[in-house]
């Protein structure tokens, strides 16, 4: 039986076409992929660890190579601190390294067939598979992972219609299907932030939450615009948003930062662009609220993210942090603050070469570019996923291949 099948559903992909595309998807993701055809049995415990410490400082070495380098030495040295002191702890019980992670519950920006995981998130996969993989070499308990999906942060966030609802759970189920078709449930756990939740009563209050974490936020935005920092920290509407659990202000370049990321795509009014950053905060302010943060609540996670931290962020909300590139460069040099629910993964020709590559969809907009669609389906023990594999054709502005 055939682990993998390639189905371009036009006529865009001529003669062998497909089976070299294949051949370039089982080059790009070799790692992940051969967890179709092997056994992938993990072991349930760390076993004896001769000198606890020294294999901690070699996990902390693995997990921070794979970080991108921090601007400033001396926050790169708390984190590195704190991921070590977050790892020791698990060393100790000879138990999986708990990390964690947000995961967006569906692409960005996009709607209908566009919205299903693509090859972006199967990057992303290999790569938290790589960092396990890594670590077990030298602590054979290795990492167990929780990928925590915004369900609820991202109903506050948005409109809700058919459509929103529909591209969620698209995305989620197929991400579902994605982690068991290639067994990586030992190492991967996902769960909704609705998930957590003792209760219909208790999910009610934290929607009610986040309505009061907007209210204070947008009070104190407007209010504290063009302040300095002690004039700010002056105002009674900080002091209210400091008893809610906000840490730090909200200085210009942080207002930048997020504001910057909705790029062009978000063409609205600027009331209702700053309304779309103040209920991503509101949703990021739940999870101090909840606890969504602490993990399992034995001790805290390593937390890793695909999405670098905001301008100016509260250095204490940075310790044991491990900042990722969701693919790395070998893959494609393009990736660089990328999520890869933000990105759109593809395969491209160049010359008489097939090769991955990855773009953000804000560059998408504006690029014009036409896709023969394609679907990769991964076979496992426990059922099959589908993945999206577009071709790229052409700039359609240009009518020209377009350079990569």
């Amino acid at each position: 039986m055939s682990h993998l099948k390639l189905v371009f559903p036009t006529r865009e992909a001529p003669g062998d076409l497909e089976e070299r595309v294949l051949r370039t998807l089982e080059g790009a993701f070799g790692l992940i992929l051969s967890r179709l055809r092997e056994s992938t049995e993990r072991p349930g415990g760390g076993g004896r660890v001769a000198d606890p410490d020294d294999v901690a400082d070699n996990v902390a070495r693995i997990m921070t190579s794979f970080s991108r380098a921090a601007v400033v030495p001396a926050v790169r040295e708390r984190t590195t601190d704190g991921v070590h002191a977050r790892i020791r702890e698990c060393v100790w019980r000879r138990i999986p390294v708990e990390a964690q992670l947000l995961w967006s519950p569906k692409k960005h920006w996009v709607r209908g067939a566009d919205g299903a995981v693509d090859l972006a998130e199967l990057a992303a996969l290999q790569t938290l598979l790589s960092v396990d993989s890594a670590v077990r070499g030298v602590y054979p308990a290795g990492l167990s992972f929780r990928l925590d999906v915004e369900d609820i942060e991202f109903e506050f966030m948005e409109v809700q219609n058919e459509d929103v609802v529909g591209a969620r759970e698209t995305y989620v189920s197929g991400l579902k299907r994605l982690i068991a078709a290639l067994q990586l449930d030992e190492v991967i756990t996902l769960r909704r932030t609705s998930e957590h939740a003792k209760s219909e009563e208790e999910l009610r209050c934290w929607r009610q939450q986040m309505v009061e974490n907007h209210r204070v936020l947008e009070a104190y935005w407007y209010e504290s615009e063009g302040r300095t920092v002690a004039a700010q920290e002056a105002l009674p509407i900080f002091k209210e948003l400091r008893r809610l659990g906000w840490k730090g202000t909200i200085p210009q370049d942080m207002r930048r930062y997020y504001l910057n990321r909705l790029g062009r795509l978000a063409d609205t009014p600027d009331r209702d662009r700053v309304d779309m950053v103040l209920r991503n905060l509101a949703g990021i302010l739940l999870h101090y609220q909840i606890g969504l943060l602490r993990g399992s609540g034995v001790f805290n996670p390593v937390k890793f993210s695909f999405v670098r931290p905001a301008d100016s962020a509260p250095v204490e909300l940075l310790v044991g942090r491990v900042d990722l590139r969701f693919a790395p460069r070998r893959l494609c040099s393009r990736v660089g603050a990328a999520a890869p629910w933000a990105t759109k993964g593809f395969v491209y020709r160049r010359k008489d070469r097939v090769l991955v590559s990855f773009r953000g969809w804000h560059e998408l907009a504006g690029a014009g570019c036409r896709f023969a669609e394609g679907w990769l389906t991964l076979a496992g023990r426990e059922g099959a996923a589908e993945v999206r594999a577009d071709l790229l054709c052409e700039e359609l502005d240009k009518g020209t291949p377009l350079r990569l």
